[in-house]
């Protein structure tokens, strides 16, 4: 089981976006994610990451 670093609470596996915006384009990134289940914190999950 994942921990929040900011709040100690549980964090799940789901998913999380980036967004930049330009004068001529917006650009969205989404990516798997822990995401903490209490507060706005997340992680990107990057291929290779463990479990806990």
């Amino acid at each position: 089981m994942r921990k929040c670093p900011h709040c100690g609470s549980e964090m799940y596996e789901d998913a999380a976006e980036d967004i930049e915006i330009t004068p001529k384009e917006l650009i969205l990134n989404s990516f798997p994610a822990w995401i903490c289940e209490n507060c706005v914190y997340y992680e990107k999950i990057v291929e290779g990451d463990e479990d806990d």
